[in-house]
């Protein structure tokens, strides 16, 4: 019952195109943007990962979502929500001034992988939801 995402959706590694290898659909590719972002595979070089806040049942509460083709981007995303340097960027990118409250919004990172460890993740594409009130 979470509120669905607007602008990505996660291809599984069991449909095709490239069977075996996950990926995340753009569902609104603008120019030179990728119409699906498809993780590395094994070994894992890189990875990508999707940062949603969104409406949740209850008016007054949101829903964070971080979810990769694998865990390395999950594990990423977490790091990136809590450093605020990496921040920054997402905030400027939104539009967010100093101090301000985050719009509902979709964001598409990239994410290296060195030895196993994810490392240097890169904000690709940002989506604010247009009918979102501030976020608390």
């Amino acid at each position: 019952e979470l509120a669905p995402l607007q602008h990505f959706k996660f291809k599984s590694s069991l449909a095709e195109p490239w069977f075996g290898t996950g990926g995340i659909v753009n569902l609104h590719p603008g120019p030179k943007e990728e119409s699906i972002y498809f993780g590395s595979g094994m070994p894992f070089t890189f990875d990508y990962v999707v940062i949603a806040l969104l409406p949740s049942l209850h008016p007054e509460h949101k829903v964070l979502i971080l979810a990769g083709t694998n865990t390395y981007g999950c594990q990423a995303a977490t790091e990136f929500l809590t450093r605020s340097d990496m921040l920054s960027e997402l905030s400027t990118r939104l539009g967010v001034p100093r101090g301000g409250k985050f719009p509902d919004f979709e964001a598409l990172l990239k994410v290296n992988v060195i030895g196993g460890v994810p490392l240097q993740p890169q904000v690709l594409l940002v989506r604010a939801h247009k009918s979102s009130p501030p976020a608390y």
